[in-house]
């Protein structure tokens, strides 16, 4: 299978290139992103899932807000647990994108409230594709059961301050390390000194 195998991998792939995923920019709360198909063929979008890995939040908030004393701490208004919306993200499930297209979309807050802001974080997107055309789809399935292609795309963002910068760090903890180099209010903080 070897030569015959890099054969057809190489052929396929200069047929149908990797679809590329690139943020291009905040939009209000939100985050617009961009799914490019530079290939010949029409692709499908099997998955597209966002992970947030465990890790310390860093936020700030971005209006004033009045907090209840209670039990010995304090609440902020809705309490002190909130969602990652992003994370319930799936609209791109099933979508069709065309031939030599680029396919924007926009992406859900990183928080549910509205008055606070992650200042770093690390977010993991990863999206399977398959070409639409029955012939390349199957090409594309044997391709990846050989292991001679990815079944699916991984990227890892560390979100700073609502702009996303590729990183190929495993830990959630880079993002704390940047934030704290980025901002000297933080890195007064035990959260820096750890």
């Amino acid at each position: 299978m070897g030569a015959f195998g890099f054969i057809v991998a190489t052929a396929y792939s200069f047929l149908v290139s990797d679809t590329k995923l690139v943020y291009e920019k905040p939009y209000g709360r939100s985050y617009v992103f961009s799914l490019i198909n530079d290939s010949p063929a029409d692709i499908i979008v099997e998955k597209f899932r966002i992970s947030y890995p465990d890790q310390p939040v860093i936020a700030k908030t971005t209006k004033d807000i009045y907090a209840k004393s209670k039990e010995g701490g304090l609440e902020i208004p809705g309490g002190n647990i909130s969602t990652v919306p992003i994370t319930e993200f799936h609209e791109l499930d099933g979508e069709t994108i065309s031939a030599k297209d680029t396919h924007k979309f926009r992406l859900p807050p990183l928080n549910s409230r509205d008055y606070l802001q992650l200042e770093a974080a690390i977010f993991e997107i990863t999206y399977e594709v398959t070409p639409k055309n029955n012939l390349l789809s199957y090409i594309d399935r044997t391709l990846k059961f050989v292991a001679l292609r990815n079944k699916e795309e991984s990227l890892r963002y560390i979100v700073v301050d609502n702009y996303w910068i590729p990183t190929r760090s495993k830990s959630p903890y880079e993002a704390i390390r940047i934030a704290c180099r980025d901002n000297d209010m933080l890195s007064r903080g035990d959260l820096c000194t750890r």
